[in-house]
């Protein structure tokens, strides 16, 4: 359990910035130089009403807010998965080695501080500590099965731009 929320607050402000730095850096400009797709910023503001959603839901744990409470509401939990299997889905697919290296150091380095927020979350509503770790683990596996999927699923590489562009 973290003593001071403020220090978790200032690791989840690095690793946001450092996910901005390489989307800035890398997933932009790779996206528009290989571009094949009309209207990209329709799909990159798509993917800004997914995040407003998603945080709505998620009660903006991934930011570091988190209460003491003695349940979490289940639509929390759900939200931070989803927004782990996009986030990790241009992984699996035709990205540039060193734009794949910097988005998954920087998706690892951000995911770090949400899971601590998020088993702090489960520990304080006295959730069984078998559980709080099985959902963890779930939380984890989220990273890997957006990976996996669009490694496998090779329809989705068709929409290799606008999944891109929806996770930018």
């Amino acid at each position: 359990k973290p003593k001071q929320s403020r220090n978790i607050q200032y690791l989840l402000t690095f690793s946001g910035t450092y996910l901005l730095a390489i989307t800035l850096i890398h997933l932009l400009p790779e996206l528009f130089h290989y571009n094949t797709t009309n209207n990209i910023g329709l799909y990159i503001l798509c993917g800004f009403l997914i995040q407003n959603l998603l945080e709505y839901f998620s009660k903006g744990i991934e930011h570091g807010h988190f209460h003491k409470k003695t349940t979490i509401p289940f639509s929390v939990f759900i939200s931070l998965c989803i927004h782990a299997l996009f986030e990790s889905l241009p992984l699996g697919s035709g990205l540039h080695q060193h734009t794949h290296n910097s988005l998954l150091t920087g998706i690892l380095i951000h995911k770090i501080p949400v899971s601590i927020v998020l088993m702090t979350c489960f520990l304080q509503s006295k959730l069984n500590r078998k559980k709080a770790y099985f959902l963890l683990f779930l939380f984890a596996i989220m990273l890997v099965i957006g990976i996996y999927a669009n490694s496998v699923f090779e329809f989705l590489s068709i929409f290799h731009d606008h999944i891109i562009a929806i996770v930018i």
